[in-house]
């Protein structure tokens, strides 16, 4: 007789629990994994044109965002979603210093700019985390897809997970960064080769 309720083969976990399983040694400290919408999820690995391209965009970042000003650009780390979504966004850009977020992670509406670089992730990146980013409130969330070579912008998310406005840039045109008077050239944000 078959059961009348489905079965399956996924677990759901949570902040916490992924927190503990590093605690406890189950997932290591240099583990690339990121924890999205309750699945613990294998990040590929950098290839020496993700990593080119994570330094242009800092690069970048860094030539508008100053410490001075009050902004801080974090690189690869955790953004606080909800209890079944950690994110680590390439960089994102904070308004406030480390000292702020000791304790704990920083939110998404307490970033200015997520950014995600995006070539074996273009799908993920493109379809799951806008979702993702959307619903946690972060207000702009780019996607820097190097296949394609376009610059995915996403401005105004709303909270059933999709965005008021995207936008996609290409080479020769430039891009408003949010919350200081500054253009970037988005042929700037790819290596060249």
């Amino acid at each position: 007789m078959a059961s009348e309720f489905p079965v399956s083969d996924t677990h759901i976990f949570t902040v916490d629990d992924v927190d503990r399983m590093f605690q406890v040694g189950i997932l290591e400290p240099d583990e690339r994994v990121e924890l999205l919408e309750g699945r613990i999820v294998v990040r590929p690995r950098e290839s020496p044109e993700h990593q080119a391209a994570v330094g242009c965009v800092h690069r970048e970042l860094g030539a508008s965002y100053a410490w001075s000003a009050g902004f801080w650009i974090r690189m690869a780390a955790t953004t606080a979603v909800d209890e079944y979504s950690l994110p680590e966004p390439d960089p994102s850009v904070l308004r406030g210093v480390p000292s702020d977020f000791v304790m704990r992670h920083p939110r998404g509406r307490e970033t200015i700019l997520t950014v995600e670089v995006a070539l074996a992730s273009v799908p993920r990146d493109r379809g799951q985390k806008a979702g993702i980013y959307a619903r946690a409130g972060c207000p702009v969330y780019w996607v820097l897809d190097l296949v394609r070579r376009e610059l995915v912008v996403h401005k105004e998310p709303r909270e059933d997970g999709t965005w008021a406005s995207v936008r996609t840039y290409r080479a020769g045109e430039t891009v408003a960064l949010p919350q200081v008077a500054a253009r970037v050239a988005v042929a700037d944000l790819f290596p060249s080769f």
